[in-house]
């Protein structure tokens, strides 16, 4: 009998132990004291942040994501489909998009017949890429930063994969002009067998719906490299330069610059 009840204490002790552990990781993954549909959206936006979102097994979930997502989406990042309210790899690309565009990180693309280094050993993204921290959050929900972040989006949108997009191809694409430039071999290029080089400056106008982006693109093409500079001009008067730079690897460097000429 004295062994059956000291039985029942440590059972009832295991299980309020395992309840209270449970619950602890529930408020690590959800945000608990805020409901989207009972509270305003600035005492949402001004509480809602209370931890860093990353990338986790199970998701991260709760209303802080949703309004991140619904974010995202208000500012034209439609390539996360919709707000479910989980943290997963489509909204964290979004992430990545715009942390590169603000100069946090650069941008790396993956060649269309190496996608499956994405996720592996020689996955050269930046191991924080998906991270939301404060700082990222408060210039995301920043009503100054609202039009360069549109701005961004609309680049999304419309660069998807950078070395493969060709503008005359695109019906949104209009008055389109291309113009062959001077070549210079770079100094680090080998002197033997190395073909003939190119460079080529196309300007055109690309509408996105109410607004149209004036942009100037150089590609420069040589012995196993290719250097593509764009310069996209809004009618806001913002200005944002994307560097791609390509040499013989599965991966792509993108880097973002804002520049006022």
């Amino acid at each position: 009998m004295k062994y059956f009840v000291i039985f029942i204490i440590f059972s009832i002790i295991a299980f309020n132990g395992c309840r209270q552990r449970n619950q602890a990781t529930q408020e690590n993954t959800d945000v608990p004291f805020l409901d989207l549909p009972e509270a305003g959206i600035n005492e949402v936006i001004n509480q809602a942040f209370l931890r860093e979102i990353d990338i986790t097994s199970p998701r991260m979930n709760g209303p802080d994501i949703i309004l991140l997502q619904e974010r995202l989406l208000e500012l034209g990042f439609a390539e996360l489909g919709e707000a479910d309210g989980y943290y997963g790899p489509k909204t964290a690309g979004e992430i990545y998009f715009i942390k590169s565009a603000l100069g946090f990180t650069d941008y790396i693309v993956f060649s269309q017949d190496e996608e499956h280094y994405a996720g592996t050993d020689l996955d050269f993204r930046p191991a924080d890429y998906q991270l939301v921290n404060k700082e990222l959050w408060d210039i995301i929900f920043n009503p100054e930063y609202t039009a360069m972040l549109s701005d961004i989006g609309l680049i999304r949108l419309f660069n998807n994969d950078p070395l493969v997009w060709e503008p005359e191809e695109n019906p949104k694409v209009s008055e389109l002009t291309e113009t062959a430039l001077p070549y210079i071999e770079p100094d680090w290029v080998p002197s033997w067998g190395l073909g003939v080089g190119s460079k080529v400056q196309k300007e055109y106008f690309y509408d996105a719906g109410t607004k149209k982006i004036s942009v100037t693109e150089t590609i420069e093409s040589g012995w196993e490299y290719v250097t593509t500079i764009r310069d996209f001009a809004f009618q806001n008067g913002q200005r944002i330069r994307q560097s791609i730079f390509l040499e013989s690897s599965p991966y792509i460097t993108v880097k973002f610059s804002l520049h006022d000429s």
